[in-house]
């Protein structure tokens, strides 16, 4: 376990985002049983993993702070603490709506 996670956000136009040194990564995975889906956080050392993701915000724990970034529906893999999300749109997300904890 290294103890860091990397989340790389690719949209058609290229890389719209990369961060490294994370804590934890919280996606919300698309599921027709529910309408807002529900949340899986990543830690280090989680095991392979492919998800569906609903547009929304991701949540990135990291250098002592919460960061949000919003994406579009896609798709996340978790593979060796790298985390891709290939989605269709990316922007920076609605921190004032969650709060920024520091």
């Amino acid at each position: 376990m290294s103890g860091q996670i990397t989340l790389e956000v690719v949209t058609p136009l290229g890389r719209a985002a990369k961060r490294t040194g994370l804590d934890e990564v919280v996606v919300r995975r698309r599921e027709l049983a529910f309408d807002r889906g529900s949340e899986v956080a990543i830690f280090p050392g989680h095991g392979p993993m492919l998800v569906r993701v609903a547009e929304s915000d991701i949540r990135l724990e990291g250098h002592g702070r919460t960061m949000w970034l919003h994406v579009g529906s896609g798709f996340a893999e978790v593979r060796n603490d790298h985390v891709t999300v290939l989605t269709s749109f990316a922007r920076p997300g609605a921190e004032a709506q969650h709060g920024s904890r520091r």
